[in-house]
């Protein structure tokens, strides 16, 4: 069967409303904002929008809301090199995420409104996608997960899971996943570790491999990620950078790990790329305007630097969607 696309990802973008701050203010206190953008997000519409400008063929299915934000976060996709034309306009309204970044810290609060959108199941379309891919990217669990997990194992599509929070409803997806890569935050709840021993990593990797992945990996943030296959386990870490928002980056991180598979790199590399991939975005505000090119990640791995390609005509763009 002719493979469509190289990967498609199933999500429900939301909104993000970025403020980068001088550092979080205090009770009744006045500060001048440093930036602001808004961008569309979502774990996996992240992730494929990564693919998308590594110059990957990619879609995304699910559904947005028919108001304007929804439009907007389905017309992102196509700004970044993802086919939404299976992204149906649904009834509610879309989540928006406030998110405030702040220099002092480097850190991040997010304040969330969440959405409410119509019921969304599978069409037949939807399941020949998913059967005519490489690679399904999931994220968060339920019965539309799984029906789309199951359809891409019956195909021999690679199911690629972010697994950012922990809910016993993953167990139900496992059997049907074939790489999972967590957060810090899955890690620490499902495993009770601190994930600052590589032997406790590696024995939480082999428990989740037992269980179906044949890849199974977790992210650190600015400590890095493992990962363990059938040929070892392997940690790596990041390269340094100048950060001003980690807004995004795990979700980069999954788009740059698929497009290690897609290349059939070893292990190592995909991790080195991955992990580089998402450094490199976190120099720019929100989760997908500094995503980087594949000549601008190949240019960093060779030099530890790069250019910032059209990065700027972005910034821009999103700075003033609103005012157009």
């Amino acid at each position: 069967m002719e493979k469509v696309f190289e990967a498609v990802g199933l999500d429900f973008p939301c909104m993000d409303c970025l403020i980068r701050l001088p550092h979080m203010p205090g009770s009744n206190e006045s500060m001048r904002v440093l930036e602001t953008s808004w961008q569309s997000g979502g774990k996996t519409a992240t992730a494929v929008a990564a693919l998308g400008r590594l110059g990957v063929r990619t879609a995304l299915l699910g559904s947005v809301c028919g108001d304007a934000w929804g439009r907007f976060c389905r017309s992102d996709l196509a700004y970044n090199g993802v086919d939404a034309s299976r992204v149906r306009l649904a009834g509610g309204r879309t989540g928006l995420n406030l998110v405030l970044s702040d220099q002092a810290s480097m850190g991040r609060s997010i304040l969330y409104s969440g959405s409410e959108r119509e019921p969304y199941c599978l069409e037949e379309t939807d399941r020949e996608w998913i059967r005519r891919a490489r690679i399904l990217l999931l994220c968060h669990w339920g019965d539309t997960q799984l029906e789309a997990a199951k359809t891409a194992r019956e195909a021999g599509t690679l199911v690629l899971y972010d697994g950012d929070g922990y809910g016993e409803r993953v167990q139900e997806l496992l059997p049907y996943i074939d790489v999972f890569i967590g957060s810090e935050f899955f890690y620490r709840e499902r495993f009770g570790h601190r994930g600052n021993d590589l032997e406790e990593i590696r024995s939480a990797c082999q428990a989740l491999r037992e269980e179906g992945p044949r890849i199974v990996g977790f992210t650190f943030g600015g400590e890095g990620s493992a990962a363990l296959d059938e040929t070892g386990f392997y940690s790596v870490r990041p390269p340094k950078v100048a950060v001003m928002d980690t807004v995004g980056a795990g979700d980069a991180y999954h788009g740059a790990f698929a497009y290690g598979l897609l290349q059939g790199w070893p292990l190592p590399g995909t991790l080195e790329f991955a992990g580089t991939l998402a450094s490199m975005k976190c120099r720019y505000i929100g989760g997908r305007a500094g995503l980087p090119t594949l000549e601008m990640v190949q240019e960093f791995l060779a030099s530890g630097e790069s250019g910032e390609g059209d990065i700027p005509q972005r910034l821009e763009h999103y700075s003033r969607l609103w005012e157009e």
